[in-house]
């Protein structure tokens, strides 16, 4: 499945106007909304960084849909791609203009071969990222070869990954990037969320942070001219000495003295002490962390990479084929320690890595069994399964009809979506996302017969998304009524509803469904 690792800055004085994407040059203050977020970590570490900023009222809106513009604006921000010098005068894709706000990064990402185009000459502009997209692009941005790594996959759904995105997603699998759910389910096609797009973009920020440095290749020394002895008899030339290197002559330009001996190359790989690693087991949503003790590395500044060992025939020994991607994590301290830092996001179970250390020259230590490193976690990313049940009674206009035809350019008589509370809401929110139309502050829903508005902060993706914080009991009827909702182009349109019965992060897995729109020339709808 499917950074970047993983962005500049989320700075919206607008909700309904303002780019998601925009920039900041440091942020000071955390998110009001991100205790629960299983990516806390990866949002602190982007904001620290100063890559993205909040909402004006201080949220970062972690569950919150994001858009395939808004995603390639991460990715460039993150990779720190050239968004001034070369951006091309005519634009790629007929959806984004020269005048959209997400142009420059767009053409950015499209040049660098991470981000590809939709088909039609469309980059997809206003469209959610899927999971599967967001591993591919993930993988292009890394780097790494996918061919033929379809193989490596193990999900229940993987037959539902699309072809071009199964290669991607089994190499994230196979790095130990990406992990099923509690029922080893990819969802390849479930839209990506803000907080998903901060863990991708932390990621890939981490192994660029991590990559060592390009060495210079070395250069001979030049052999420094002495200077001439004052005096008052001429200094005969010297013949030149005759050489059988390359058939020529040669002179050491010193007038016949010696050359200093070279240094002999470093061929000696940096040594690895297991014993003095550690691991940190985090709670679900917070990465596991690794450690090394002085003295876990024999040279300072050589980069300590883990690679998962999957011991396949049970020999012990570590054979061709048995290890999965590099993950470079840091560089080792001038006494041999490594700094705490984040592994993976791994289950409760039991684990096996091979350790190396490379230094500056690429020698790089053994991958053997002698440098395994072994470790159980307890707890791990395991969200309790309580799966909030869907609505009792779902449908358009006090029906349960699952289909709605609005009209394109003709306004439509106001409209209702309605929902019956499958159980009991305590903080529970209801999201509702759609391309179709916008939502508005003439829009409002019912509660149980009780009017309520709709105020800026339950709106956000360009109006695009509608998010209700509700406690009700279980069979309580919610009806949001939508005033008249107009669209300039016909076509079928998703609907997104989902729902979550004790807020975010918590217990209760989300409910998730999707319905149809269809926009139609009508004059009735």
């Amino acid at each position: 499945m499917k950074k970047n690792h993983f962005i500049s800055s989320i700075l919206a004085a607008s909700l309904l106007t303002t780019p998601l994407w925009t920039t900041q040059a440091n942020a000071a203050v955390s998110f009001t909304d991100i205790d629960n977020s299983y990516a806390k970590d990866a949002i602190v570490e982007l904001q620290n960084e100063g890559i993205i900023a909040g909402f004006s009222d201080g949220r970062f809106n972690p569950s919150g849909m994001i858009t395939r513009q808004d995603f390639a604006i991460l990715i460039a921000k993150t990779l720190k791609l050239d968004v001034t010098n070369n951006v091309p005068s005519n634009p790629t894709f007929i959806d984004i203009p020269v005048t959209s706000y997400a142009y420059a990064s767009v053409e950015a990402v499209y040049q660098a071969g991470i981000f590809k185009g939709m088909g039609s000459g469309k980059f997809g502009s206003g469209q959610t990222l899927s999971r599967q997209d967001m591993v591919v692009t993930l993988m292009r941005a890394k780097g790494t070869d996918v061919t033929c790594k379809a193989a490596s996959l193990t999900f229940k759904d993987s037959a539902t990954i699309w072809e071009y995105a199964k290669d991607a997603v089994g190499a994230a699998l196979e790095a130990g990037y990406i992990i099923g759910d509690q029922n080893n389910m990819f969802k390849p096609v479930l839209q990506a969320d803000r907080q998903a797009a901060a863990l991708t973009a932390s990621r890939l920020l981490q192994t660029i942070k991590e990559t060592p440095d390009p060495q210079p290749d070395p250069q001979p020394e030049p052999v420094p001219t002495p200077t001439p002895e004052v005096t008052l008899t001429p200094v005969p030339t010297p013949t030149p000495s005759t050489s059988s290197n390359n058939g020529g002559s040669s002179s050491n330009g010193s007038g016949g003295g010696s050359t200093s001996p070279s240094v002999p190359a470093d061929t000696t790989a940096p040594t690895v002490d297991i014993s003095k690693f550690s691991i940190i087991d985090n709670y679900s949503g917070t990465w596991d962390q690794v450690q090394g003790d002085p003295g876990a590395v024999s040279e300072e500044g050589a980069v300590v990479t883990f690679y998962r060992w999957t011991d396949a025939n049970t020999n012990g020994v570590v054979d061709e084929g048995e290890l999965g991607g590099e993950i470079s994590l840091a560089r080792s301290k001038a006494d041999g320690s490594l700094a705490l830092t984040k592994l993976l996001n791994l289950i409760p179970g039991d684990y096996k890595f091979v350790v190396t250390a490379k230094d500056s020259a690429g020698n790089e230590s053994p991958k053997d069994a002698a440098h395994v490193f072994t470790f159980t976690l307890v707890n791990g990313e395991m969200p309790v399964d309580v799966p909030t049940i869907g609505s009792s009674k779902f449908g358009f206009d006090s029906s349960n009809s699952k289909t709605k035809y609005l009209q394109v350019q003709y306004g439509n008589n106001p409209f209702s979506l309605n929902y019956d509370v499958g159980e009991e809401f305590v903080d529970g929110t209801i999201e509702y996302w759609t391309d179709a139309f916008q939502f508005s502050l003439d829009d409002f829903y019912q509660i149980d017969g009780e009017n309520y508005t709709i105020d800026s902060s339950q709106i956000s993706n360009d109006g695009h998304t509608l998010k209700l914080k509700v406690n009700v009991e279980p069979g309580t009827p919610i009806i949001l009524q939508l005033g008249n909702k107009m669209n300039e182009t016909r076509g079928q349109y998703d609907l997104i509803i989902r729902v979550d019965a004790d807020g975010e992060g918590l217990a209760k897995s989300v409910y998730e469904e999707t319905e149809k729109l269809f926009v139609k020339f009508d004059i009735f709808g």
